[in-house]
């Protein structure tokens, strides 16, 4: 993990969660390792990771703006009344899970385009 740094203006403060996500997008196109994160690519992992900073900020007290929102937005947008993201991603992407996580990236970015700075 060492040859991944972290934004330099983030030392010292907690990160939000779209952040992070948009940080590890940003990593994913530049054809950087995103599994030094979480192990193999497997997106119950990844989601099991992406949980692991929404409680690390809960349990600090930290704001994790927007990401309620983000969750709202993509049970709405792609009708997941019933399980969870994870699921649906990998097998709309016929199991393939690099494939899963790499949308579920693409989405929280997406969410983030089209929301008001301030709420997301």
């Amino acid at each position: 993990m060492s040859q991944i740094q972290a934004p330099p203006e983030w030392k010292g403060t907690f990160v939000s969660t779209l952040d992070a996500l948009e940080f590890m997008r940003r990593l994913d196109d530049e054809g950087r390792p995103l599994s030094v994160f979480f192990g193999e690519w497997d997106v119950r992992r990844f989601g099991a990771f992406v949980d692991g900073l929404w409680a690390h900020l809960f349990f600090c007290g930290a704001s994790n703006p927007g990401w309620q929102g983000f969750l709202d937005w993509l049970r709405i947008h792609h009708g997941l009344s019933s399980g969870p993201w994870e699921e649906k991603f990998l097998a709309d992407a016929g199991g393939d899970h690099h494939a899963a996580i790499r949308r579920f990236l693409r989405e929280a970015a997406e969410f983030r385009a089209r929301t008001p700075a301030g709420d997301a």
